[in-house]
């Protein structure tokens, strides 16, 4: 996978960082030169993110009917 390319959709990016929703809707950052890729949150429908100068901060839910 080249630098500038992701396995979903980019939620925010920075000069080393890209946080990216994956298709199987995990949330992950993707750090460095090296590309090194965390999971930073499991599974779910439903989510909201932003990087920080220290890491990520996120909300999580599910939808529900009704």
């Amino acid at each position: 996978m080249k630098r500038n390319q992701v396995p979903g959709v980019i939620v925010d990016f920075d000069e080393n960082r890209i946080l990216y929703t994956a298709y199987d809707k995990r949330l992950h950052l993707l750090e460095g030169l090296e590309g090194r890729d965390t999971l930073v949150y499991g599974k779910t429908d439903k989510i909201g993110a932003k990087l920080t100068p220290s890491g990520v901060v996120f909300t999580a839910g599910l939808y529900e009917d009704g």
